[in-house]
């Protein structure tokens, strides 16, 4: 083959492959095209049938009344559960409203009866005060002043035993007075007068009481310690009595010293002469 032969096979070659392969790009483009044809005309369909069925539900009236009645049911619970809920709020406010003004009836009751309470008390001390005592609590007074008044002067204390105070009961009393000579009992010291009553305390003031004289006229007593202690007592009919408590050795020893230093410059006289 000559090379003019060749060249022409060559270029018919060419041709027929390009020509071929435009009538398969041409084929794809057709097929795209059809493609595209065939969606448009489903979704004209359905939007046609879209639009009957609209058109259908629109005009279906027992659909809408089933609609109209949900509606209708569902606004009526949801006012209900509204007012059920006011109801509940207004409930609880009121049970609570209820209940702090019951607890601050309470309170003011509470309050008012302490008054009360406070007033009678104040009324019956009062009414105790200017009640005029029983001859048998004033005699019974009368005489513990007298003894405890007595030891406490024989004690050292010029003030004496206190006086019972207006409405004051008489155990009280008899209590009060004798508590300072407590002390001087060992018998009795460590005891609470408040637990006795009866015979046991009227046991245990008269011992008291003696333990305590024992004590104030005991020279070995340590109130007695230095000399001797003058003690004025009055008498029912009137008079001071005076007796003497303590150690005579205190005012002895002034006398044996003056004796003594006499002695002394007595001798020395004698030695001088």
């Amino acid at each position: 083959m000559t090379k003019e032969e060749e060249e022409k096979a060559r270029k018919d070659a060419e041709e027929k492959s390009r020509a071929d392969a435009d009538g398969k790009m041409q084929a794809i483009l057709d097929g795209i095209s059809a493609i595209s044809g065939a969606c448009d005309s489903m979704k004209t369909e359905m939007d046609a049938m879209k639009g009957r069925m609209d058109a259908f539900e629109k005009g279906d009236p027992a659909k809408a009344a089933a609609d109209k009645k949900d509606a209708e049911e569902k606004e009526a619970k949801e006012k209900a559960d509204a007012e059920e809920k006011e109801r509940k709020d207004a409930e609880e406010k009121a049970e609570k409203e209820k209940a702090d003004a019951e607890e601050k009836a309470k309170a003011d009751a509470a309050a008012a009866g302490d008054v009360v309470a406070g007033l009678s008390r104040q009324i019956a001390a009062l009414d105790a005060a200017i009640k005029p005592r029983a001859d048998a609590d004033s005699n019974t007074i009368a005489t513990s002043w007298t003894k405890a008044n007595a030891v406490m002067v024989a004690l050292g204390d010029s003030a004496g035993a206190s006086m019972a105070l207006p409405g004051e009961a008489t155990s009280a009393y008899r209590r009060r007075i004798i508590a300072p000579l407590q002390p001087h009992s060992n018998r009795w010291s460590k005891v609470d007068l408040a637990t006795l009553s009866g015979a046991t305390f009227d046991i245990a003031e008269e011992q008291i009481r003696a333990d305590a004289m024992d004590a104030a006229m005991s020279p070995l007593s340590t109130i007695n310690a230095g000399g001797l202690r003058e003690i004025r007592n009055s008498h029912s009919s009137g008079h001071t009595i005076v007796t003497w408590a303590g150690q005579p050795k205190g005012w002895m020893d002034s006398f044996a010293g003056s004796g003594q230093r006499a002695a002394g410059e007595f001798k020395t006289r004698q030695g001088v002469h």
